[in-house]
């Protein structure tokens, strides 16, 4: 009689769930697991993940004007209602498969979206995983090098104030990849320090607004589960020769300045307005690897690079030092990116 309930519970299993049903659908974020703020839905086939969601996994923005959508994403603008087929890709309509949907208060948009606005992204149907690299966050502003401010440099060579640093073969070597990957060059000094905040505090007076976006990491979890962007605005002041940056309810503080310039600039001049933005950057990364716990000693450098242009870049490698995972090695990123009177930093993290 034990044998029969046993064979009929199998066969309820089974009944509940066919053998040819496919697994629950799961994001990867740069490879790494991404745990949606809303659950994952599949129709006919397509992911559909929360419009929140998937401006996290992209850096895009929305806007709603009830009962119509726009999603930005790089330079492309996505104009929809929910359950109609027909959007508007930059103004030109469009017929779709997969409509958005309403579901509750939830707008929910399938991955498709992306492909038609030139965003890639991969799908394994045996795991039923769909993954995603995301581009650059887009800014609308180039970095215009002629507009900032700058002091005199006390050295007539960039490579002799490196050489302070780093020794005179590798400062030489520091300059020679800056130029080829168009990056400025940072790094504290103080001789200047009276004049630079005097400068500082004219380039401040003139700064946009600032927020700041960090992505949410769980390492606790088997598989350090990435989640959404946590935004939120910031300010930014002098106090003394103290840089003062508040986020949220966190005040940050620094008084080391990462003089900042830019190698291809022959006549060496200090530039203050890339000094602001490369201490604000360390500011964040620090505050990052932090709140985290990641170590970075065995990455540990005199100098920072940050590449321009759009959007500039700041990267530092970290690891989680911990028993169980020996070789979690990550890599965060600093985006900064500037639109519409708003300037953001994505404070990012993807796997190595």
């Amino acid at each position: 009689m034990k044998r029969k309930w046993i064979v009929l519970f199998t066969l309820c299993l089974l009944l509940a769930r066919p053998l040819w049903a496919s697994p629950p659908p799961t994001i990867l974020l740069n490879d790494m697991p991404y745990v949606a703020k809303e659950p994952l839905y599949m129709q006919d086939g397509m992911l559909y993940v929360s419009l929140e969601d998937l401006m996290s996994l992209t850096y895009g923005t929305s806007i709603q004007t009830d009962p119509t959508y726009s999603l930005y994403l790089q330079n492309q603008t996505l104009t929809f209602t929910p359950g109609e087929r027909i959007i508007k890709l930059n103004g030109k309509s469009i017929s779709t498969s997969y409509p958005s949907i309403l579901y509750g208060e939830v707008v929910y948009i399938p991955f498709s979206f992306l492909e038609v606005m030139g965003y890639s992204y991969t799908q394994n149907i045996s795991s039923n995983s769909w993954g995603i690299s995301p581009l650059l966050p887009y800014s609308k502003t180039s970095d215009d090098y002629s507009s900032h401010k700058f002091l005199a440099s006390p050295y007539e060579k960039l490579a002799l104030l490196l050489a302070k640093q780093v020794g005179e073969k590798e400062a030489v070597s520091l300059i020679e990849l800056a130029k080829k990957e168009d990056c400025y060059i940072s790094f504290i000094a103080n001789e200047q320090k009276e004049s630079l905040l005097i400068e500082l505090r004219n380039v401040m007076s003139q700064t946009p607004r600032i927020q700041v976006a960090f992505r949410n990491i769980d390492l606790f979890s088997p598989t350090h589960n990435l989640s959404t962007l946590n935004i939120l605005p910031a300010t930014l002041k002098l106090e003394g020769d103290y840089l003062i940056l508040k986020i949220g309810t966190q005040t940050l503080r620094t008084n080391c300045f990462w003089t900042s310039y830019y190698p291809t600039d022959t006549k060496n001049k200090l530039d203050v307005s890339q000094t602001l933005d490369a201490t604000i950057m360390q500011l964040l990364y620090k505050y990052y690897r932090d709140q985290i716990d990641f170590k970075d000693d065995r990455y540990i450098s005199p100098i920072m690079t940050i590449k321009t242009g759009r959007t500039k870049i700041f990267s530092h490698d970290v690891y989680w030092d911990n028993e169980i995972d020996e070789n979690a090695h990550y890599t965060v990123s600093i985006y900064q990116t500037y639109n519409n009177g708003l300037t953001t930093y994505y404070v990012d993290l993807k796997g190595k």
